[in-house]
């Protein structure tokens, strides 16, 4: 027999199979790991269904309370501006009856100050005097028209919108000016609107024309002044109009300081 290398010692018969069985054991092993994070995220998915579930649940409460609050305070507010209205509508009769008292205007004024104190005494004044003579001219209400222009331009003579309305009643010269509430005023240039006088002339000529319009509706035609339409929105009630809200309510603001200061 010839000498040589010896050969490798042949490998145990039973070491395929314990690397088979461990292979195995393994692949268990990994299965139940699995089989439990999966039993565990199904339980923690029910959880955190029940939790979101009742978050929902409360959040929709707090809302259905939120909106239920809104509403209470909605509906006093409005029942507040309707009784404002109704006060300031009785009032009016009187208050045309100072329309030339220097106490009247002296209230006026300080009431207007009041509600705008950057204005200088001298401007309150002319504004005042416009105010009076107009409103005497029209039949209109003088706390009425200064609320207007409160609201309009907050007594500024100078004031421009972005629509291009000019002055303290805020007209537009385009749209008014082959009209006879400028042309019979002698408005021929929208400069002219600026001044004061005239500004309140004219603003006043084209209110109290809606007011007449209107059958002497005091919201119609202030509706109409600020948008132009002569109807009411359909389905709203006239005491959830912004502009008219202010307006009123600004009224009865300087009217409540005139009567309360009246001796």
């Amino acid at each position: 027999m010839e000498q040589g290398t010896a050969s490798s010692p042949a490998p145990p018969k039973d070491s395929s199979i314990r690397v088979t069985l461990a292979s195995i054991n393994y692949v268990k092993i990994v299965g139940v790991i699995c089989a439990v994070l999966t039993v565990g995220l199904m339980i923690y998915g029910v959880g955190a269904l029940d939790s979101a579930r009742r978050v929902r649940g409360v959040y929709a409460d707090r809302m259905a309370k939120l909106a239920n609050s809104y509403q209470t305070e909605l509906n006093r507010q409005i029942t507040e501006v309707e009784a404002i209205y109704r006060e300031s509508c009785k009032s009016e009769a009187l208050l045309r009856e100072h329309n030339n008292d220097i106490d009247y205007q002296n209230l006026l004024l300080k009431a207007i100050r009041k509600l705008q104190p950057k204005i200088s005494e001298g401007t309150a004044k002319e504004i005042v005097s416009a105010i009076i003579f107009e409103s005497k001219s029209k039949n209109l209400d003088p706390a009425v028209i200064a609320a207007i222009i409160k609201v309009e331009s907050d007594f500024n003579p100078f004031a421009m919108s972005g629509s291009k309305a000019i002055g303290l009643m805020q007209i537009k010269y385009e749209v008014w000016a082959d009209k006879a509430a400028l042309k019979d005023n002698g408005v021929n240039s929208k400069d002219k609107l600026y001044w004061i006088d005239l500004n309140i002339k004219c603003g006043t000529s084209i209110f109290a024309s809606h007011y007449e319009e209107s059958g002497q509706d005091l919201v119609k035609a202030l509706y109409q002044y600020n948008t132009g339409k002569n109807k009411l929105p359909k389905g709203t009630s006239a005491f959830k109009i912004d502009y008219v809200n202010r307006v009123v309510i600004t009224a009865y603001i300087i009217s409540d300081f005139i009567r309360s200061h009246k001796n």
